[in-house]
């Protein structure tokens, strides 16, 4: 995005430069202050045409607060310091929709942005809702030895299981420091079981939670107890993340890597990753454009929800040419015939695309032989003169 922006015209930049985070919990607040970190650094060290005014980090939280896991001090203190930095916190914000330039809110509001982070949390595999247990808002009921509700011999843990907090009674975090007691616990319960002894109750209460918010900043709430903010708090963060590393080697290395952040400027190298999913999902509002007249053929589309309308421009004129609907494709023309796109696609409501890439559309229709020929056959059709 940075480097697309510093080549484009203001409006334009300020799109490519807003990123939106959805989730005001751990991973969202930690993600939003890193990003702004990351991104404010970038420019000004290596972007001289972008300013620090075309740089935009919104985080929305569906709350009254983020951090809700967090006493209110300590929120208010991470939620100051995120808007010192500017970072863009919306509070009561819930996301609806998302297309490929703009995120959608469920009061109507429209972000204009390439980039969205989705953290708002796991959910637990859709098979557990299928088990016909009894359930604790989504997850299995299990008592304080973790097992499941009326199965003596079957036990739930982690992200699936309501595990009973030993001090409160409420579902513990689904977090990595849970759930490893957790499966010591179980471990030990399933061998008690097999030599007829005694189940262990779950008595694990958490060592305590910190959260980054980047810029050498931090917060802590340690053993229920202490309260620490600030560098201190970031140390402590640093520091605990650091022993959970396997391995000297490892540790030495992440703690050179950290300390020389200190000294320079962060490694700006990309990395281009292939992208390891060949059929992506794509959302659009109505009147946006899926596909422009005049553009390369990158894409083949079918629909999975909603109305398109497909028009053509000749002269000033636009034809409508067809109206497709859930279960008809389109974009194979240019795709085969290895030419731009002869004709606009516009979504006439919300509509819901699956996108094949171009190499892997060719691939697939030379090699089943059905396919090629009922594509064959549309195109045929699509050609003729209306």
């Amino acid at each position: 995005m940075l480097e697309a922006a510093e080549n484009t015209d203001r409006g334009e930049r300020r799109r490519m430069l807003t990123f939106v985070v959805a989730g005001g919990g751990y991973s969202g607040v930690e993600i939003a202050a890193e990003l702004n970190d990351f991104v404010r650094e970038s420019e000004r060290v290596a972007y001289p045409v972008i300013g620090p005014a075309d740089v935009r980090v919104v985080l929305l939280h569906s709350g009254k607060r983020i951090l809700p896991e967090l006493s209110e001090s300590l929120a208010e203190f991470a939620h100051r310091k995120l808007a010192e930095r500017g970072v863009e916190i919306r509070l009561g914000a819930r996301l609806a929709a998302a297309t490929a330039d703009q995120v959608l809110l469920q009061d109507g509001e429209r972000i204009e942005t390439q980039t969205l982070v989705v953290a708002i949390g796991s959910a637990p595999s859709p098979v557990v809702q299928k088990i016909g247990v009894p359930m604790v808002r989504g997850r299995l009921a299990v008592d304080a030895a973790l097992r499941l509700s009326g199965q003596p011999s079957v036990w739930a843990i982690g992200d699936c299981a309501a595990v009973p907090h030993p001090k409160t009674g409420e579902a513990a975090p689904p977090t990595a420091q849970f759930a490893l007691r957790e499966g010591k616990t179980v471990a030990r319960n399933v061998m008690a079981a097999i030599h007829g002894q005694r189940q262990r109750r779950f008595t694990f209460t958490g060592l305590g939670e910190m959260v980054s918010l980047g810029h050498h900043s931090a917060v802590a709430e340690l053993l229920g107890k202490f309260q620490i903010a600030g560098p201190l708090a970031w140390i402590i963060w640093r520091s605990f993340y650091l022993s959970r590393l396997p391995g000297l080697e490892r540790k030495l290395r992440v703690w050179l890597d950290w300390n020389l952040d200190l000294l320079f400027p962060r490694d700006l190298v990309q990395l281009d990753v292939q992208r390891s999913q060949r059929v992506a999902h794509a959302h659009y509002e109505s009147g946006q454009a899926i596909i422009r007249q005049g553009e390369l053929a990158d894409a083949f589309y079918v629909i999975v929800r909603g109305t398109v309308q497909v028009v053509r421009e000749e002269n000033g004129q636009q034809t409508e040419l067809a109206r497709l609907t859930e279960g008809d494709s389109f974009g194979e023309l240019g795709l085969i015939q290895h030419r731009r796109r002869s004709a606009t696609v516009r979504a006439l409501e919300p509509v819901d695309v699956i996108a094949l890439g171009g190499g892997d559309f060719d691939l697939l229709a030379g090699s089943w032989k059905q396919l090629g020929q009922t594509l064959e056959q549309i195109v045929a059709v699509r050609s003729s003169p209306r």
